[in-house]
C-alpha cells in the first residue's frame, strides 16, 4: 500500500439558500473548528454576515491542485493497530487541522501519477483514505 502526503483545505462558497449539513468554520487562538449547521436561521443573510459563507473540505497537493473533491473524502484509516476503515467524522478533521495543521497521508494506486502528472488516489466505494501523517516512508 502506498501513500502520499497531500492537504485538507476550506474552500468558501456562496449558495443560493442555507442547508442543513453545511459546514462552518471558527478560527480562535485555540485552533480552527468546522462545525455543521443544524438548524436554517430565520435571517440567513444576517447568519452569514455573523459566521461567514460555508465551507467544503478538498483534499490538495503541494500544487494547490484537487486530489479529492468533498464528496470523495469518507474513509478514515486508524494505522497499522488495525485493518478497519471507519467513516471520517468533523471531529476528525477538526484534529487534522489543528494537529497537523491540515496535513494528511491518502492511499494512492502503485502507479499513482496519470500522463498529466497528477495523483490519482486509491478509492473505495468512490472516496479516498485518509489518515495521519507517520514518519515512515513508503518504498
Amino acid at each position: 500500500m502506498y501513500h502520499y502526503e497531500a492537504e485538507l483545505a476550506l474552500r468558501s462558497y456562496m449558495p443560493k439558500r442555507l442547508e442543513l449539513g453545511m459546514l462552518f468554520v471558527d478560527v480562535t487562538e485555540e485552533g480552527t473548528t468546522l462545525w455543521e449547521l443544524n438548524k436554517i436561521p430565520q435571517d440567513e443573510e444576517a447568519f452569514m454576515i455573523e459566521n461567514g459563507a460555508p465551507m467544503e473540505v478538498y483534499i490538495i497537493d503541494n500544487d494547490d491542485s484537487v486530489i479529492a473533491e468533498p464528496h470523495e473524502i469518507g474513509w478514515f484509516d486508524e494505522g497499522d493497530d488495525t485493518d478497519e476503515l471507519r467513516e471520517i467524522t468533523l471531529d476528525d478533521i477538526n484534529y487534522i487541522l489543528n494537529e497537523f495543521e491540515g496535513w494528511v497521508e491518502i492511499e494512492i494506486i502503485e502507479d499513482f501519477f496519470d500522463e498529466d502528472e497528477q495523483v490519482i488516489p486509491n478509492m473505495y466505494e468512490q472516496k479516498v483514505v485518509v489518515r495521519l501523517l507517520t514518519d515512515e516512508e513508503e518504498e
